[in-house]
């Protein structure tokens, strides 16, 4: 069995939000085995991420949670 680890950060947050936005998970689920990020950095990370999309995402390394309006 052949395991790909994570080369970035943001590939490693990726994993973790890509149930989450293809709707596979609930956010619930996915920050009860997750050892990373809480509920509320979850929540953060997947707004980020649908407001902004692939590529912005990407490119807003590190994210400047002040400016994230939590709907």
């Amino acid at each position: 069995m052949c395991i790909s680890m994570a080369n970035t950060v943001q590939e490693e947050r990726f994993r973790w939000l890509k149930p989450i936005i293809n709707k596979e998970m609930k956010l619930v689920d996915v920050a009860k085995v997750c050892p990373h990020y809480s509920v509320q950095g979850l929540t953060l990370h997947t707004n980020y991420y649908v407001r902004l999309g692939d590529e912005e995402f990407e490119l807003q390394y590190p994210i400047d949670v002040h400016l994230i309006e939590v709907e």
